[in-house]
C-alpha cells in the first residue's frame, strides 16, 4: 500500500491506503468511533453475520480470480451456527481473500476495500455511515476533481443493496439464477421509479440510441439521492418492510433530498462539473 490519508469524521480520524488505485478504509478506525475499547469484537460480531460472509463472498468472486470457494462454502455453512466466529485474519488465510487486509504496526488493523467498509459503516451505524460517505467525497474532490466519485460511491450502495436483497428475499436455493436476478432488477427498478420515474426497460425504450443504461445518464444530484436511497432500502428490507411500503417512504425521502439538495452549495458545485 503506498502513503496513507486520513478522514476525520465526528472526531474519529480514520486511515485509508490505496492499492491498486483502490481505496483500503480503516474498518477498525470506523470501529473505534462506535466501541473504542472493543472495536475488534464489533468487528467480529459484523463477520459473524451470514449477510456480510455472503457480501464479502460476492465482492470477491467480483474481484479475485484466486479466491478459495471451498473454504468459502465451509465459511459459509458455519456461519448459519449461533456459536459461529472468525476474524478477519482467519478469512484472509483460509479464503486468500484480498477485500479485508489485516495490517500490523503503525495504522495496524483491520483495512477492507471501499465498497466492504461501507457495507461495515452501514451495518454499524447508518448516521455515521452517511457522514463517513460525505467526507470521502469531498477528500476525492480535492484529491481527483476529474474522478466522478458520485457514481462509484452509488455503485458501491449497490452492492450493499444487492446483498441484503439476497439475503432477506431471494430463497437459498434461487441464489445465483434467473428467479434472483428479476428480484434484484425489481428492487433497482423500484429505486429508478422513484428516482428517475421510469424504469430501465421504459428508458431504453425511450432512447434506444443512447449507450448504457438510465443511470450511466443520471445528473450528480440523482446519483447523490440514488446512493443515498439504496442504503436506506437495503435498511428497510433487513427490517422487513414490505415493497409498497418502502416505495412510499423512500419517495418521501427522495422529494426531500432534492428540495434540500437543489439550492446547496456542494450541488451548485457538481452542476459546474456537468
Amino acid at each position: 500500500m503506498s502513503k496513507h490519508q486520513t478522514l476525520m469524521i465526528e472526531g474519529t480520524e480514520i486511515v485509508l491506503f490505496t492499492r491498486e488505485k483502490d481505496y483500503y478504509v480503516s474498518i477498525t478506525d470506523i470501529a473505534r468511533h462506535q466501541d473504542g475499547k472493543n472495536a475488534g469484537d464489533l468487528i467480529k460480531n459484523w463477520m459473524r453475520t451470514g449477510a456480510t460472509i455472503n457480501f464479502l463472498g460476492e465482492w470477491e468472486k467480483n474481484y479475485n480470480q484466486d479466491f478459495n470457494w471451498v473454504e468459502f462454502d465451509l465459511i459459509r455453512i458455519s456461519s448459519t451456527s449461533n456459536s459461529f466466529v472468525i476474524s478477519s485474519k482467519e478469512w484472509i488465510e483460509k479464503t486468500k481473500a484480498v477485500g479485508l487486509e489485516a495490517r500490523p504496526g503503525r495504522y495496524g488493523g483491520t483495512y477492507g476495500h471501499l465498497y466492504i467498509a461501507l457495507h461495515f459503516a452501514n451495518w454499524m451505524n447508518v448516521s455515521f455511515y452517511l457522514k463517513f460517505i460525505d467526507g470521502y467525497v469531498k477528500m476525492i474532490a480535492q484529491l481527483n476533481p476529474a474522478l466522478d466519485v458520485q457514481r462509484i460511491i452509488a455503485r458501491a450502495n449497490y452492492h450493499i443493496q444487492t446483498a441484503s436483497v439476497r439475503e432477506h428475499l431471494v430463497p437459498l436455493m434461487d441464489w445465483n439464477t434467473n428467479q434472483e436476478a428479476l428480484r434484484q432488477a425489481s428492487e433497482a427498478d423500484l429505486l429508478n421509479l422513484v428516482v428517475f420515474g421510469m424504469t430501465a426497460k421504459e428508458w431504453k425504450a425511450a432512447n434506444p440510441d443512447k449507450k448504457g443504461n438510465l443511470r450511466d445518464h443520471a445528473t450528480k444530484l440523482e446519483l447523490v439521492v440514488l446512493s443515498n436511497l439504496e442504503a436506506i432500502n437495503a435498511m428497510l428490507i433487513e427490517d422487513k418492510v414490505s415493497k409498497p411500503k418502502r416505495a412510499e417512504k423512500l419517495l418521501k425521502v427522495a422529494t426531500a433530498e432534492m428540495q434540500a439538495l437543489l439550492a446547496s452549495k456542494p450541488i451548485e458545485d457538481l452542476k459546474k462539473q456537468e
